[in-house]
Formats: structure tokens, C-alpha cells, sequence
């Protein structure tokens, strides 16, 4: 099961997280949240709300995921980050990484796990086998701290990528 949240669905006062959300560096974001666990799930999830990301879509697998990036698509949603744990039941994190290399999705990619350097090792070594643009390989558990320059650094990476295509094109007309 995978959902769709709206900026004030974690019942804060509505007024109070508009103000949170146009103030934050994250605005902009939207995230998936690719975990198994429940409860690590939806912390997350509030997590990444409350540090102001535009939209936060969410699955319990790699399979779930999959559908949820499919139906983003669909409706023209633009999916920034996946946050995906590597051990998940149905479609592990390895597998659902083949699956958006052969989809063709692109988002930035960030994965966690409470397996120690060798697995994030080898999420390393998957991800440049598969040209994946990985952010981040987080051991867990995750600090909010963590959470939060991750999607600075991801928002920063939307703005590196607008800002270069309007160079190109400013240079391209001045015949340079």
C-alpha cells in the first residue's frame, strides 16, 4: 500500500506548516519512501513533512514502489529522491534498483540499511554498475540531521540542474 500526503496531513496546524513548508530549502522535493518497517516508514515520512518537502509518497517494497513511481508518471509528478531501504520482502532494494534502470526513471537514489559497510559497499557498487545517481548510502538508524542535508543536497542538485541548461542556451545565443 503506498500513499500520498499532503504538506499539513500529519495534523499540524495547517497555517503554521504552509509558513514551515515556504520557508524550507526542501519545497520543492518530492520523495519516496521505499521501507518495509511500518514504523521506520512512517517516521520518515514525517520526517521529510516536517522538514517541508513539496509531496511524500510512500511503499512498503520494491514492488509497491514500482507502482507508485509508474503512477507518478502517469500524473506527470516528477519523483526527486527515493529513500529506499536495501533488505525489503517481494522486491529488495537490489532488485527494485534494476527495475527504475530498466524503466528508465532517474530520480537521485538514496539508500539505508542496518547491514554495515559491507552491504552499503556493495549498494555502492550496484548503483555505479547500473549509472544510478546515488546521493547517499545510509546506515541505519538515520538521524534527522542526516535526513535533512540529504534533501538540501538533493533541492541544491534541482537548482545546479536548471541553472545549467539556461547557460548553455544563453552562451549558445551569443554564438560563444
Amino acid at each position: 500500500m503506498s500513499n500520498t500526503r499532503s504538506p499539513a496531513s500529519n495534523g499540524t496546524d495547517s497555517a503554521t506548516r504552509v509558513t514551515r513548508i515556504q520557508d524550507a530549502p526542501t519545497g520543492r522535493l518530492t520523495v519516496l519512501v521505499v521501507e518495509d518497517d511500518d514504523f521506520q516508514r512512517e517516521v520518515l515520512v514525517e520526517l521529510i513533512e516536517i522538514l517541508g518537502a513539496k509531496r511524500v509518497l510512500d511503499a512498503r517494497d520494491g514492488t509497491a514502489a514500482v507502482s507508485v513511481l509508474e503512477r507518478s508518471r502517469d500524473a506527470n509528478i516528477v519523483v526527486d529522491l527515493v529513500l529506499c531501504d536495501v533488505d525489503m520482502p517481494r522486491m529488495c532494494g537490489f532488485s527494485f534498483l534494476e527495475r527504475l534502470e530498466s524503466a528508465e526513471y532517474s530520480p537521485a537514489v538514496a539508500f539505508t540499511s542496518a547491514g554495515g559497510s559491507t552491504v552499503m559497499n556493495a549498494v555502492r557498487e550496484r548503483c555505479k554498475h547500473y549509472d544510478t545517481r546515488l546521493v547517499a548510502a545510509l546506515d541505519k538508524p538515520i538521524s534527522p540531521a542526516r535526513i535533512e542535508s540529504l534533501l538540501i543536497e538533493v533541492e541544491n542538485s534541482l537548482d545546479d540542474a536548471r541553472v545549467e541548461p539556461a547557460r548553455a542556451h544563453r552562451c549558445a545565443g551569443r554564438g560563444q
